[in-house]
């Protein structure tokens, strides 16, 4: 580790490494912890924003990201727990700070668009040989000849001897044709796979020609002709005989998504499965299976996408429309806007066989190979919204079957004052010059747009008519939120104090001194210095004006007690505050750092000598020393630190020798190195007293979908950075807008939107919303008095559900199957009959909705108010 220069010379250095970089395939990038180069980057400043004060930080600590068996941690974000660096960006980093461990990864293309992102989770595959299983990870985006080539020399077995099968977990193994332009994301292999080397070739007879049993001695493999390969000095070259036939083969296999009609399947004589069974492996069958109560397998964190599915699937007129083959007449192959039709073909082969009656279970393993191509976005086997794929799904299968083939360009025509019936009428029918599809009759209404001009003198109001495929509804969750401090008083003798302060979310760090000045009955907040500690130091300290966003759930904050000033302070009288760490040697001889840090405050008169710094110090560590040992019998040297926590410093002599001699006590830190660690008392570090009952308190009232409209249809006021450009006056402004149901689509997708993302943190809104399972009335919210005379009437029939934090959450979904009427639960592979009372959970984040039909000559049926009202007498 070489010597740390300047913080600006730090940050030029960094600044000037991050703009070379160019984002090319196999590029290196690193991941280092977030909180790591968040500290790094307020200490020099990388924002040019205004610190109160930086800590230098430690060595690079990159051990959170770091699961037990030495891999990195599933579901960890980036953002929140690492962050991407080009490797010349780590390289120079740890030149200057040491630490680890390094985490490389490596630029690359995935999905048919070749969009280039870094692959931070390869795929992680077992290799098995014989009764010899070994792991090994490889890239998506490595070739399956490059594959042979890892594999074989794992277990240093002649590739020429040998050919190889996968299996997805779903029991069904498919041979692996060695081919240097089709990738692992191509072949559809996903992580946690099986990867099995035969050492005989294959059979070319009947017996041997038909799908794998459960049984993986048997030699019986999907896949197409294969020949045993020769291995050459270019693993990519490992590829087949190139006859011919085989180029024909690969090229289609290329242009076809994997188990689509170009591969060639070998099947038993006797097999009666048909082609969309052999493509979507399926779990046990018998009479018992209910059409449509099929679950779907996990293929490694899918259950977003098994989640939504199970909700689509279980759209009555969307299904009936695939089951019976309509979609077939309605494909669109030549849509650029669209996936050639494979996104639909897909989609109707899943749907065949969840609807079948003989499956309880499928794994959608090819139709996740078709949305991850298309998508690149969902090709890992990364946790995702599941919110965000029906979005894509339902997009992607309306320009797969979009009924207009040449959409003709239709300009943009503005209201000019004319009537809302006549601008909707017309906007409406310029939307279906271009878009009509099954996903347009069913999911798609229409939305009133109003945007006022900030401008008084302008006084423009702009009108349109959108259409919509599902609505976003705001919750109307709190402003404020609950922040949990531990106060430390100035005297070491008292007992620290653990808050739960309930403050704006929009405020200032400011508005939290204050808050705790009055709670805790403190005569002034001016003295007050807020810190968030982390492992064991202050990670940084947070100056007045700092918004209370950058504080995260899971920071630990500290405010300590400081001396006030005066105006009549003379110089000898400055006060200076002083972070003071314990530290101790571990069993490896190793300097670790000890419990909580404190705040030393002092005036320079007060401390002149060294010996005065020692006698200062002691009754802050009489407060931590085992209660066994001596008093009177010093434990610990004072150590000045000038470059890092953990560094070596300059031992403080407990003498009369002139402090200013040895340290200023400005900028730097003091460590109290134990000279044993059974000295300390970890216990007695921690003690706090819990104010109040030590909780947030609980929300009152109910909260219903009804009020998740009502903010839907508020005015709001644009922010800043979401300015409008107004073209009357042609100026940007923050423009006021608001929303109006318009037109109502069939089938009604609500998606309450639980996640919130700011700079500096991600929280998830857990509030119950109360939604109805049947006769759910939005007559109020409609301007449209055409709709208004028709049934404004819903029913629920699916529901997706998101349990847990952000990252490590589940999906899950509720669906109602409309042969029957009976709801059921879907939990990835599993299903099974639900009580209707259950469906309504803290955990709703999608609802779908079927207008009820209104029969004809018939009144509209009370709704809920009017059923409440008294009958007249």
């Amino acid at each position: 580790m070489s010597s740390q220069p300047e913080p600006a010379i730090q940050k030029r250095e960094i600044k000037f490494l991050l703009e070379q970089v160019d984002e090319k395939i196999k590029a290196k990038f690193c991941l280092i912890s977030y909180k790591w180069w968040c500290l790094w980057k307020t200490y020099v400043n990388f924002d040019d924003e205004n610190y109160e004060s930086a800590t230098k930080p430690d060595q690079i600590d990159n051990s959170e990201l770091i699961a037990e068996d030495g891999e990195l941690k599933s579901s960890q974000m980036e953002g929140s727990d690492y962050f991407l660096v080009p490797k010349s960006v780590w390289e120079k980093l740890h030149e200057w700070y040491g630490g680890g461990p390094k985490i490389e990864r490596q630029m690359i293309e995935t999905g048919i668009s070749k969009i280039l992102q870094v692959e931070v989770y390869p795929l992680r595959l077992k290799v098995q040989h014989g009764a010899i299983e070994k792991e090994l990870q490889l890239s998506v985006s490595s070739s399956t000849s490059q594959m042979k080539y890892s594999v074989t020399a794992l277990f240093s077995v002649n590739p020429q001897n040998c050919h190889l099968s996968y299996d997805n977990g779903d029991k069904k193994k498919k041979i692996i044709k060695p081919d240097s332009k089709r990738t692992l994301e191509e072949e559809g292999i996903i992580s946690g796979a099986t990867i099995f080397i035969k050492d005989k070739p294959i059979a070319s007879s009947d017996e041997d020609s038909s799908i794998e049993s459960d049984d993986h001695s048997t030699d019986s493999l999907i896949g197409s002709d294969c020949h045993d390969e020769f291995l050459k000095d270019n693993p990519d070259d490992m590829d087949d005989d190139n006859t011919d036939e085989d180029d024909n083969d690969n090229e289609n296999n290329r242009s076809e998504p994997k188990g689509g009609s170009s591969m060639n399947k070998l099947r038993s004589s006797d097999s009666s499965e048909t082609d969309d069974e052999d493509d979507y492996h399926s779990g046990p069958k018998g009479p018992s299976a209910i059409p449509g109560v099929c679950g779907l397998g996990n293929l490694g964190n899918t259950c977003f996408m098994n989640s939504g599915l199970q909700c689509l699937t279980h759209t009555g007129p969307l299904t009936e429309y695939f089951l019976r083959g309509d979609y077939q007449n309605e494909l669109n192959k030549s849509n650029p806007l669209g996936m050639g039709g494979q996104m639909a073909v897909e989609y109707g082969k899943l749907l065949s066989l969840m609807w079948s009656g003989n499956h309880n279970s499928v794994a959608p393993s090819d139709f996740k190979w078709v949305v991850g191509r298309f998508a690149p976005q969902f090709s890992g086997y990364r946790q995702h919204d599941s919110q965000e794929l029906l979005a894509f799904l339902l997009d992607g299968l309306h320009e797969d079957l979009n009924r207009v083939i040449d959409k003709p360009y239709v300009p943009s025509i503005d209201s000019n004052n004319r009537s809302d019936e006549i601008v909707a009428k017309e906007q409406w029918e310029n939307h279906l010059k271009r878009n009509r599809s099954i996903i347009v009759d069913l999911f798609q209404g229409q939305l009133k747009s109003t945007l006022w001009c900030p401008d008084e003198s302008c006084g423009n109001i702009s009108v349109t008519f959108d259409p919509f495929m599902y609505l976003s509804l705001p919750l109307p969750s709190k402003t404020t939120r609950t922040i949990p401090v531990t106060y430390v008083p100035l005297d070491p003798s008292k007992t620290r104090k653990r808050y739960y302060l309930t403050l704006e979310k929009e405020g200032l760090v400011s508005d939290l001194k204050e808050e705790l000045q009055k709670v805790a009955g403190l005569p002034s907040s001016h003295n007050l210095l807020v810190a968030d500690i982390y492992h064991n130091r202050v990670f940084q300290f947070l100056g007045g004006q700092k918004g209370l966003s950058s504080i995260r759930e899971s920071d630990n904050i500290f405010v300590y007690e400081t001396l006030l000033s005066t105006e009549t302070d003379s110089s000898e009288n400055t006060i200076r505050t002083v972070q003071v760490l314990h530290r101790a040697t571990d069993k490896y001889g190793s300097c670790e750092l000890l419990g909580t840090p404190f705040i030393l405050s002092f005036r320079l008169s007060e401390i002149t000598t060294c010996k005065q710094l020692y006698d200062a110090i002691k009754p802050y560590t009489n407060r931590v020393v085992k209660t066994d040992s001596d008093p009177d019998q010093l434990k610990y040297t004072l150590t000045v630190l000038t470059v890092s926590p953990t560094s070596e410093g300059e031992s403080i002599p407990n003498t009369d020798l002139a402090i200013h001699s040895i340290t200023s006590l400005t900028r730097e830190n003091i460590a109290i190195d134990w000279n044993s660690r059974n000295s300390f008392s970890e216990v007695k570090d921690n003690e706090v007293e819990i104010q109040g009952n030590g909780k947030e308190m609980p929300e009152k009232g109910e909260l219903t979908l009804h009020d998740c409209l009502d903010v839907f249809v508020t005015k709001e006021k644009l922010g800043k950075n979401d300015e409008w450009y107004c073209p009357k006056c042609k100026k940007f402004g923050q423009a006021t807008k608001k929303f109006d149901l318009w037109k109502l689509p069939e089938v009604l997708v609500i998606h309450l939107k639980r996640f919130q993302y700011t700079k500096y943190w991600r929280d998830k809104i857990d509030t119950y919303i109360d939604f109805p399972l049947e006769g759910l009335d939005i007559k109020n919210y409609i301007l449209n008095p055409a709709e208004k005379s028709s049934s404004v009437l819903y029913d629920l029939f699916g529901v997706s559900v998101h349990s847990g934090g952000l990252g490590g959450g589940h999906y899950t979904a509720y669906a109602k199957n409309h042969r029957n009427g009976t709801w059921y639960s879907f939990n990835d592979s599993w299903a099974s009959e639900a009580d209707p009372s259950s469906v309504k959970t803290r955990g709703a984040y999608v609802l779908f909705y079927q207008r009820r039909k209104q029969p004809p000559n018939k009144p509209l049926p009370k709704t809920p108010s009017e059923i409440t009202e008294k009958p007249s007498q």
